[in-house]
Formats: structure tokens, C-alpha cells, sequence
């Protein structure tokens, strides 16, 4: 069944969350960087070494860590081996056998320093891809969106699109659409590009502000339905772009605006909590927790829903583990609000 996007509905949600983000109300009344002032302390702002740093982030924007927490443990890899984030000295690798080895440095550092996440796959990523921009970009990430103007070339340009080839110019692992888009979200953030209109990375967040508020549906309801797969994808990045022009917006705010919604609130819905079994890959067994709305239930709807701009709109459960555990997108249910709720009017 195809998916609908619902364009008004689309425009309503994201104005009320934009003025809410320009006139930093709540939840967007706190520190919302997602890349720490302390990563200032390795280089200079808007520098090359900044713009590698920066690439190397996106690596870990792919769940299964928080955001911040793994910038700032990259900062202490950073501390450790500044060696590790200059392309030239990674380009010195002539063998099978220094790349294994370089290889398994890499991932003792990165799993010391906090970032198991995927420790056995992206030291060859980091390597290959830093090999790459010293032999046909100069060492410098900046050439990589400085070269174009356009999102699609971009994409041309970095995403690893069938087999990785170290004789071509383009295409680095571990980047696809979502994190070509992060590498121009946080390029911007740090002025190191001119502003401009993207589609913004869309991750689990983006899209469960999307379904959970019925801006992006499919068919009629069905609890457990997975909304996850390319089509969800490819709507989600155009409605942004669509928004961001018609209402001149910038696509890093409206990104700021759904992501940092979801992360700060959404999950604290006890409908979204889930016990989670023994890892078995996508095969790992997820159980909603039941909520009965006792007392503590009750205070996390109270931190979280209760005061969302955009509640009365919200209408469904979208958990997190599912997500970052299973692949799926999954509407767990109606979200459900304690039973004194509905005695007040508008709440």
C-alpha cells in the first residue's frame, strides 16, 4: 500500500514547532547543540582538521548511540591519536598487513574511548574513505560539497553506491542520502558551507514526529504496522525540501525543530518503553511495558506530553527499539493519556 503525505496537516505541526524553536520555548528552551563547544579545543573553527573531525561524526549518526555522547567520545579519540584524523598519515599504509594492524589499533581506541558501536567495521571505513580524500581531494571534506551546488550531485559525489572503489574519485562507505545530509547539517551548523536548502537527515526521529501526527499514513490503521523502507524515505527528505522552500526556512531548523522533539519527549511517553530481549540481531525480541498509568507513569506524561506544542496532534506510540533493533517503524498503538486527562477540556 503507498503512502500518503498529508501537506496542510505537514504545515500546521512544523509552523508551531518553528516559532516554538525561533522563540526558544519549550522543549527548545535548553541547550540544543548537538556537536559540544569542547571539540573546539583540538583545531580552529571552519579548519580542515574541524571538517574531518566533523566527517568522522557521521559514522556514529546512526542510532545505537546517543548523538552527543559519541562527538564527545570521538573528541577524546581525537586527544589520543590526532594522527588518526590526518588523511596524509593514514595514506602512508602500504600493505594488507599495516592496514590490519592500523585496523586493529583503531578499533582498541575507539571501543576504550566508549564507541563499540560498530568498532569492527568503521576503522576500515575511516581508513578507506580518508585514503580516498588524500588521493583525489586534497585530504580536505570541504572540496566535497564546495564542488557542487546541487544535493543530487552531492549525493553523486559521496554516497557508496554498489561496489567501493579506491581508483575512483567518488563514493565513500558508510554514506548514503541520510548521512550526506548530516555531513551538510553539521557543515553548516559550523559555518564551514554557506546555508542552503537540503533534505534533512532522516532518521528514526524525523519520522516518528512524521507518522506519529498522521502527516505521512498508510492506508487505514493497524497496530504493529511497519512504515519503515525506501518509499517513507524518499517522501519524508522531499516534503522537507518542499517546506523549507515554500516557507524560506532553514532545512537545519526544521531539522532542530522534529529531531530534538522526539529525542527530548516523545520517548518518555510510557507507550514507547519497551523491555528488550537478548540480542539476536533483527531477530531481537521486543516487549511494549505495560502501562497501567501508576504514579511514575503518570510524571513522565506529565514531562512529556503534556506539555508538547504540537499533543493534540499526536496520535500514536512509535517505540524506539523497534527501530534501532528490529529495522521496523512500527505504530504500537493509540498513545494512550492517564483517565483524569480527559476530564479537561483540550487536554
Amino acid at each position: 500500500m503507498k503512502l500518503h503525505v498529508d501537506y496542510t496537516r505537514a504545515e500546521s505541526i512544523f509552523n508551531v514547532l518553528l516559532e516554538r524553536l525561533k522563540e526558544k520555548k519549550f522543549p527548545y528552551d535548553r541547550d540544543l547543540e548537538l556537536v559540544p563547544d569542547k571539540i573546539f579545543e583540538h583545531f580552529e573553527p571552519r579548519s580542515i582538521q574541524h571538517a574531518l573531525f566533523l566527517f568522522c561524526a557521521c559514522y556514529y549518526m546512526r542510532g545505537g548511540i546517543k548523538s552527543s555522547t559519541a562527538i564527545m567520545s570521538l573528541s577524546n579519540v581525537c586527544d589520543a591519536h590526532p594522527e588518526f584524523f590526518i588523511p596524509e598519515y593514514i595514506s602512508e599504509i602500504k600493505s594488507t598487513d599495516e592496514e590490519n594492524k592500523l585496523i586493529k589499533k583503531m578499533m582498541g581506541v575507539l571501543q576504550d574511548n566508549g564507541l563499540a558501536f560498530n568498532a569492527s567495521v568503521i576503522p576500515k571505513f575511516w581508513i578507506r574513505n580518508f585514503q580516498k580524500l588524500h588521493t583525489f581531494w586534497n585530504g580536505n571534506p570541504m572540496s566535497l560539497l564546495k564542488s557542487t551546488n546541487s544535493y543530487k550531485k552531492t549525493c553523486e559525489i559521496i554516497s557508496n553506491k554498489g561496489t567501493f572503489s579506491s581508483a575512483h574519485p567518488n563514493g565513500f562507505y558508510g554514506f548514503q542520502e541520510k548521512m550526506v545530509s548530516m555531513l551538510i547539517y553539521f557543515y553548516i551548523h559550523a559555518e564551514i558551507v554557506d546555508s542552503a536548502t537540503f533534505p534533512i537527515p532522516i532518521d528514526f526521529h524525523v519520522l516518528r514526529i512524521m507518522v506519529a501526527h498522521k502527516i505521512i499514513t498508510k492506508g487505514k490503521y493497524k497496530e504493529n504496522k511497519n512504515f519503515f523502507g525506501d518509499e517513507i524515505l524518499k517522501k519524508a527528505r522531499s516534503l522537507s525540501v518542499r517546506y523549507c522552500k515554500n516557507n524560506n526556512i532553514s532545512s537545519k531548523e526544521l531539522s532542530d525543530a522534529l529531531w530534538f522533539l522526539s529525542r527530548d519527549l516523545c520517548g518518555t511517553h510510557p507507550g514507547n518503553e519497551s523491555h528488550i530481549g537478548p540480542y539476536k540481531a533483527r531477530k531481537t525480541e521486543i516487549q511494549p511495558i505495560k502501562v497501567i498509568w501508576n504514579k511514575s507513569q503518570v510524571q513522565a506524561f506529565n514531562k512529556s506530553c503534556l506539555l508538547c506544542p504540537i499533543e493534540k496532534t499526536c496520535c500514536f506510540n512509535i517505540p524506539s527499539a523497534n527501530y534501532y533493533r528490529q529495522g521496523k517503524l512500527i505504530t504500537r498503538g493509540l498513545r494512550g493519556k492517564p483517565a483524569q486527562m480527559y476530564l479537561f477540556t483540550g487536554i
